[in-house]
């Protein structure tokens, strides 16, 4: 599914500052680098809080996560409680619900990088500190949505990206 197909890069805010070139950030109000992740990445938060009603005011972007030490697969990682790690890295962004709690933690990458289990190895360790039921990974073109299952210690794969609405749904039934 091409993320992208309703919304071109055209449309994204742009400038030229200090010979380099900027992208306005709607969500954190300011001008940032204008990079292939940077344009993914507001592509994707667009279409999320455009068309599938995702609230803006829920939304962090490049916060730092903590990083455990040791390598574990990703399954592994969903046995285990998270650990107090190292902060390592910064996710790209973050979806909470109405009570603050994580729900979504989103990763993008640049057009043209895989989506590989070593993202996703990424990703899951960023969730260890987060806990966010649901993990979106995104290249611009390719998308991995997965939702924790915790009773079989499992991904579970969505062909599209929720709504708002669908996504508080999926955490209702699994409680």
């Amino acid at each position: 599914m091409n993320l992208n197909q309703d919304s071109p890069y055209l449309s994204l805010r742009t400038r030229q500052y200090q010979e380099k070139r900027q992208l306005f950030d709607e969500i954190r109000r300011k001008w940032v680098a204008d990079t292939p992740e940077e344009r993914v990445r507001q592509e994707l938060l667009r279409r999320l809080t455009g068309q599938l009603g995702y609230p803006a005011m829920q939304i962090s972007i490049e916060r730092r996560a903590q990083r455990s030490e040791g390598r574990r697969n990703s399954i592994q990682r969903l046995l285990r409680p998270a650990p107090s790690g190292n902060p390592m890295g910064r996710y790209d962004a973050l979806l909470f619900n109405s009570e603050g709690k994580p729900i979504l933690l989103i990763e993008c990458k640049a057009p043209g990088m895989s989506l590989n289990q070593a993202v996703f190895d990424q990703v899951a360790v960023y969730n260890q500190s987060l806990n966010a039921p649901f993990l979106l990974l995104s290249n611009g073109p390719d998308f991995l949505m997965a939702q924790i299952d915790h009773a079989r210690s499992r991904y579970v794969f969505a062909s599209e990206i929720p709504s708002y609405a669908e996504l508080l749904e999926l955490m209702d039934a699994e409680r």
